[in-house]
């Protein structure tokens, strides 16, 4: 197999020891959807927002499904609106109806709120030095709700 496109957050890594790549000026680059900044070594959040005057539970669902998050960095966002979701499910909403006068001003307000985390800067490291790992503790936690599961993992160094 012959690879194609390499990309690395430091010289060591380059894909071409012959060239000299520029390791502080690397912008950013995508993988299977997940941006990511090289130079930097953070995943980036990005998330396209269309705001209208009235909404369909259609474009709800529609929303919700292009928001590419196969990392799970974005869970709680996503949680929400999938909660929201439900609700429309609950009243019989149909597909093409538009939303309620009482749920118009949550949806939009969501809606702002995922235009505001665009942009965010997640660093994908961890770990900072071996030793470290050796005196850490890992604290497994999950949790529930009516609406939620979730299950969170930190570690203490």
């Amino acid at each position: 197999m012959e690879l194609h496109k390499l990309c690395a957050n430091h010289e060591k890594l380059s894909p071409d020891p012959e060239q000299n790549y520029n390791f502080a000026t690397l912008t950013e680059t995508k993988t299977l959807g997940v941006s990511w900044k090289p130079n930097l070594d953070c995943f980036l959040i990005k998330v396209k927002v269309c705001l209208d005057s009235s909404y369909t539970k259609r474009d709800v669902l529609s929303t919700i499904a292009k928001i590419f998050d196969p990392v799970g960095l974005m869970a709680p966002v996503i949680s929400k609106a999938k909660i929201f979701l439900q609700r429309l499910w609950r009243s019989k909403l149909e597909w093409n109806d538009l939303l309620p006068a009482e749920e118009y001003p949550e949806w939009q307000q969501f809606l702002v709120s995922l235009e505001n985390i665009n942009n965010i800067e997640i660093p994908r490291r961890i770990l900072v030095a071996f030793q470290k790992l050796l005196r850490s503790m890992a604290l497994l936690m999950p949790q529930s709700s009516a609406t939620v599961q979730q299950f969170t993992a930190n570690l203490k160094i």
